[in-house]
């Protein structure tokens, strides 16, 4: 079988618009008066769906700032055709915000069109996210509003400023979750703010994920069943072969946190607004889950972000 052909740009454009329209109707999602979100005022002068393809382009592209892409997209002309009415950069800004609780639900609809709503297990594990170099971190206070703060990255050896974001991955690699917590706490604190969203299952994580019996109490009474590894000097070890399958189901989760890290250049943030660095992460989320579901439909590689970015 020959490899499928490169993606020009508006195939490109027209893909993601169809894949993010399958998402809507999946989530049961309908545009009224060009918002999918309801909410008082006129109809935008920009349809909500065009303006949640270009934040979904903007991550498949690879433009980490917000003004190197609206500039690419001015000076585009098949981009200006498409989309007529383009917002300025802080009007789009402020709309990726708004549609935050949409970029939710379109990461789980995503999940559910692959026949993962309820997956028998999801994995945890979680990166740091740097805002700025530690050596800058005390200048002009916290950033992202107080939630940043200096941590230690054991996997990377290194110190970092910022926060500590935990994802949590379906067996087929969609992303499914995305938790913040400051980049100071330890990453059993990802649990407590998974028990603030609709999640329940079965959540394996490494050892820094083993929940004290209060937590575990708590998990379990909101359904979330966590199989953690144990420490080698653990006082009840678990049996040999349970071990090893949990080891086995763990053990691509951090090549795919690095993988998403190069794709959409997720190992730091921008931003400096809590709110728009949740938006921008949430996209980041969607954008990945959306890549994986055009590959999908269109026979390519599940994981190549690369024809996205040859195609601009």
């Amino acid at each position: 079988m020959s490899a499928p052909a490169a993606l020009q740009l508006e195939d490109l454009v027209t893909a993601v618009y169809c894949a993010l329209d399958d998402a809507l109707a999946e989530a049961r999602i309908t545009c009224r008066n060009g918002k999918l979100l309801p909410r008082r005022g006129p109809a935008p002068e920009m349809d909500d769906r065009e303006v949640l393809c270009l934040a979904v382009l903007q991550e498949l592209l690879g433009f980490e700032s917000d003004n190197a892409y609206f500039r690419w997209l001015h000076n585009n002309a098949l981009l200006k055709r498409l989309f007529p009415t383009l917002l300025t950069r802080q009007k789009f800004a402020e709309r990726r915000v708004l549609l935050t609780p949409l970029l939710q639900k379109l990461c789980r609809a995503f999940c559910a069109l692959h026949g993962e709503a309820a997956p028998p297990f999801s994995v945890i594990d979680s990166h740091p996210v740097s805002v700025c170099e530690v050596v800058r971190s005390k200048r002009g206070g916290r950033r992202l509003e107080g939630l940043s703060a200096t941590g230690y990255c054991a996997s990377l050896k290194k110190y970092f400023h910022g926060v500590r974001e935990h994802l949590v991955f379906t067996p087929g690699g969609y992303v499914s979750e995305v938790l913040t917590t400051s980049g100071n706490r330890h990453d059993v604190n990802g649990l407590y703010e998974l028990l603030k969203r609709p999640f329940s299952g079965a959540l394996l994580g490494d050892s820094a994920y083993q929940p004290n019996q209060e937590l575990r109490r708590r998990l379990e009474g909101a359904g979330i069943r966590v199989h953690a590894e144990q420490r080698r000097n653990a006082r009840e070890p678990r049996p040999e072969y349970f071990r090893r399958w949990l080891h086995q189901r763990r053990s691509a989760i951090e090549r795919r946190i690095g993988l998403y890290n190069r794709q959409f250049q997720a190992s730091r943030t921008l931003n400096r607004s809590a709110r728009h660095y949740k938006a921008r992460r949430w996209t980041k989320a969607l954008a990945h889950n959306c890549s994986r579901h055009v590959n999908a439909e269109q026979g390519r590689p599940v994981e190549s972000t690369a024809h996205f970015r040859a195609a601009a």
